[in-house]
This record gives structure tokens, C-alpha cells and sequence, in this order.
């Protein structure tokens, strides 16, 4: 994106930052923040993970909630007790 018409998105809706908040800001925070994909309706920010989550089957999920439930050392039973109380068996 050139400089102009990246001014005008961060000077414009939604974001409405003045020239020296825009002078403050990293690459990182350019790209990742205010450069980021949203959702249509509302305007927030997509994380990425609820993108590729959506694109998940259910057997997928599951297996990433535990994955990373057990990496948290939450107990086997407490991720079960949670994942049925929310999809079911």
C-alpha cells in the first residue's frame, strides 16, 4: 500500500488517528493491527485464529481444545466434563 493511501485509511473511519499518532506507530502495528482482516458487520478485527477455526470440522476442534487443554495441564477430565457440556459427545 503507498504512503498516500495508507494515511487516508488511518486518517479516515474507523480509526481516526491524527498524523503524529500515526508517526508513533511500528510496521508490526500497521500490518498487523490496523492492516488486518474485519468482519463486515461490525468492523472488529478477525483474528486469524477465528478464520482457520471456522474452516475446522468438529473432529478438528476437538482435537486442537485438547491438544492445547493438556498443554496447559488442565485435567483429562475437566476438558472432557467441558467439551461435552458445550458440543455434546
Amino acid at each position: 500500500m503507498d504512503p498516500v493511501t495508507l494515511y487516508a485509511a488511518l486518517t479516515g473511519e474507523p480509526f481516526l488517528l491524527t498524523l503524529d499518532e500515526i508517526g508513533k506507530l511500528t510496521d508490526w502495528q500497521i500490518e498487523k493491527v490496523y492492516g488486518h482482516a474485519r468482519d463486515k458487520k461490525t468492523g472488529q478485527v478477525q483474528q486469524v485464529e477465528q478464520v482457520l477455526t471456522s474452516r475446522m470440522t468438529l473432529a478438528q476442534r476437538k482435537a486442537q481444545y485438547f491438544t492445547m487443554g493438556q498443554a496447559l495441564r488442565v485435567p483429562l477430565a475437566e476438558l472432557e466434563k467441558t467439551w461435552t457440556e458445550k458440543y455434546g459427545s
